[in-house]
């Protein structure tokens, strides 16, 4: 993987953000460095998905300030035009298309489209589910959907919460090589949320771990082994 370049893709400086009186995060600071996979672990309950949600501009923080690539998350929808991906956990893909049409969809309102439905079908090895309806896709395969509809672009920043929940070992192995391919070849910067540290360990460069609602240590992954 690359990170010879350490210009930073996000900066995220004291986030704070509270459902009534309960705080999720608490002054976290966070950032990322392009051309670099970033892993977020923790807890369930530790507040990484409030995190992604608070970065990419769908949840707003109660104070602190967060920039993606020189954007503010309240403008990510209409100023990337495709370059900054995220994928939950759940999937938002409507369960009555088949796999082609939810594809052949989202290549339409796709911008500088580099990949055609076939193709990231082939990438994510579900061509032979092309006819199923969404909704009778294993959970595992509704996860490789939508990895497919994020690479018909060539997006700079992928956001990933618990990227390997639902597959099987093959299935995390075929994930796993994706995101590094991905980060070498096309210099994909990448944060993946996950609890689940030891998938995270074999290819992150650098490791944050979310204690609490606030980042308890972080740093490149060489030096948090050695500690």
């Amino acid at each position: 993987m690359s990170v010879a370049n350490s210009a930073l893709a996000l900066s995220v400086n004291g986030l704070n953000k509270s459902y009534g009186s309960f705080e999720v995060l608490k002054n976290l600071d966070l950032s990322i460095q392009q051309e670099s996979i970033l892993g977020l672990v923790g807890l369930n309950g530790s507040g990484k998905t409030t995190t992604i949600e608070c970065i990419l501009g769908l949840q707003a923080s109660n104070s602190g300030s967060i920039t993606l690539f020189d954007y503010s998350p309240r403008n990510l929808h209409k100023n990337p035009k495709g370059k900054i991906v995220g994928i939950f956990d759940t999937s938002s893909l409507h369960p009555n298309l088949t796999l082609r049409q939810s594809l052949e969809h989202a290549a339409l309102l796709t911008e500088n489209q580099v990949r055609s439905p076939e193709q990231v079908e082939e990438l994510l090895s579900i061509k032979q589910f092309t006819t199923f309806k969404i909704r009778h896709l294993s959970l595992g395969n509704k996860r490789r959907a939508s990895l497919a509809h994020a690479l018909l672009s060539n997006p700079d920043f992928i956001v990933l919460d618990e990227p390997f929940n639902g597959l099987d070992a093959g299935g995390v192995d075929d994930v796993l090589e994706l995101i590094q391919r991905l980060n070498k070849e096309e210099g994909t910067t990448f944060l993946l949320s996950s609890h689940q540290l030891p998938y995270l360990e074999s290819i992150c460069s650098h490791i944050a771990i979310l204690h609490e609602g606030a980042i308890a240590v972080s740093g490149t992954i060489e030096n948090l082994l050695q500690d």
